[in-house]
């Protein structure tokens, strides 16, 4: 149970759940400061003007948050549609919501495409609907996914580079896919198999997108945080250890690092395997230890194992031995046991010093129970309307119905978790909000919601 005045669970979900614009989609043109001159696929409104509403991938929305997430998460309801009377969009410059919106809106057309194309997979839950992502003003060039809200969020402001290249955006859109497939945990080594995972395809969404504005490579990404060195990558593939807080080759600390550089050896893991150890047009890969040279599969090939083993074989707990097996189990289901891509994937493993012999955990029980919040709104007063949707997830990603006992008078809850309606009597309410999924497998939360009484002139 939580008190209402609880900032930090405050807010409501901002999925898109395959939003159905109002008009056709149509193309406009957009010009990004890291896309250049781009396609983009919009909406029509009934007034006439466009919207950054993507009719063609599931309804994915682009929005404007007016605050910043940290201190309170956005909601579809608390933001706004970015429109705008004709369908050209952004002047190529850093600043600005519209350039913002374009490299964001775009980068997230080519993030779907990929993994529809190549993939079979449409949308991050592979249910065909689109993901909503905010865009908010900060002076921190941020890019995040956000599982509470299934959400995306990507900071711009006057002075600062956004982050918002193709492979960034890419980057972002992977962790939603990861999030509704093998679920990778947030610390030790599944953490930073998820950044890894993230990188990889943010990697080849760039080679898939082949924009000449925006070209592919292996590092991550173009452009680092730091102001003095602003194209210098933050890591990099062909050996991580060139930035200097990364590790290349896999250690037992590994799992104490920070994510974002125990990637590393995710990292080197695939690049050697698509590109192949040693020097290339692409870096210097060398191997660890006395590990023997590699030869390159190529991006597809490798691409295709490291989704099967994503989709089909890891879970929440996978650390680098278990992707090492999932991997060699994608390979042999995708091209045969003992084919030469699956002993590619084994040398490239060992390239990076991962040879299997450290512990894999036990598969953990898979949840069936939806995870809900009951949510907590900034101010609830008697004459002043109240709307927001509670957040919930379910682990099998069904749909879910919702039911609340005790809501202050005046308040109702939708079948699709919207609370709301004007209330009418001051005071306190312990609040029960339940989340059932079509088996039967019931999650629930409590709040107490405190009613003001209302505001007096």
């Amino acid at each position: 149970m939580r008190w209402i005045r609880l900032a930090a669970a405050a807010g409501a979900v901002g999925i898109v759940a395959g939003a159905t614009p109002a008009a056709a989609a149509v193309d406009g043109t957009g010009h990004g400061y890291h896309a250049g001159t781009v396609a983009l696929s919009t909406s029509q409104r009934t007034d006439g003007t466009f919207e950054l509403l993507d009719g063609q991938r599931g309804g994915g929305e682009t929005r404007f948050f007016p605050k910043n997430p940290a201190s309170s998460p956005p909601t579809r309801e608390t933001s706004e549609p970015i429109t705008s009377p004709g369908n050209t969009w952004g002047d190529g410059k850093a600043g600005t919501l519209e350039t913002t919106a374009v490299d964001v809106h775009y980068g997230l057309g080519e993030a779907w495409d990929y993994f529809k194309t190549v993939h079979g997979r449409e949308g991050v839950r592979g249910d065909g609907k689109g993901i909503v992502t905010y865009l908010y003003r900060d002076t921190f060039p941020g890019s995040s996914f956000s599982s509470t809200c299934s959400c995306l969020r990507f900071a711009f402001g006057d002075t600062i580079r956004p982050a918002t290249d193709l492979q960034t955006v890419g980057h972002e859109f992977t962790h939603a896919v990861t999030a509704s497939t093998a679920k990778l945990a947030n610390d030790g080594e599944p953490a930073a198999l998820n950044e890894a995972t993230s990188d990889i395809f943010g990697v080849l969404i760039r080679f898939y997108a082949q924009n000449p504005a925006d070209p592919a490579d292996y590092v991550i990404p173009d452009g680092s945080e730091d102001a003095q060195a602003p194209e210098k990558p933050l890591r990099y593939m062909d050996d991580p250890a060139k930035d200097g807080k990364s590790p290349s080759c896999w250690s037992p600390g590994l799992k104490d690092l920070d994510e974002h550089y125990g990637s590393g050896v995710g990292n080197k893991f695939f690049f050697t395997l698509a590109v192949g150890s040693g020097k290339s047009a692409w870096g210097d890969s060398p191997t660890c230890g006395d590990a023997p040279a590699v030869t390159g599969i190529g991006n597809d090939k490798a691409a295709r194992i490291w989704y099967r083993a994503l989709t089909t074989v890891m879970v929440s707990n996978t650390n680098y031995s278990g992707a090492r097996q999932a991997t060699l189990r994608a390979a042999a289901d995708l091209y045969g046991e003992g084919s030469s891509e699956q002993s590619s994937v084994q040398a490239a493993w060992l390239a990076v010093g991962v040879d299997g012999s450290d512990p894999i955990p036990p598969v953990p029980p898979v949840p069936q129970d939806p995870v809900v919040t009951a949510p907590l709104p900034d101010l609830i007063q008697v004459g002043t309307p109240l709307q927001v949707q509670v957040p919930a997830t379910d682990p099998q990603d069904d749909p879910l119905t919702f039911t609340a006992a005790n809501l202050p008078p005046g308040l109702t809850i939708s079948p699709s978790g919207l609370v709301s309606g004007t209330p009418t009597t001051a005071g306190y309410y312990v609040i029960t909000v339940t989340a059932t999924d079509p088996a039967g497998h019931a999650g629930s939360d409590r709040s107490i919601w405190k009613v003001e009484p209302a505001a007096r002139g």
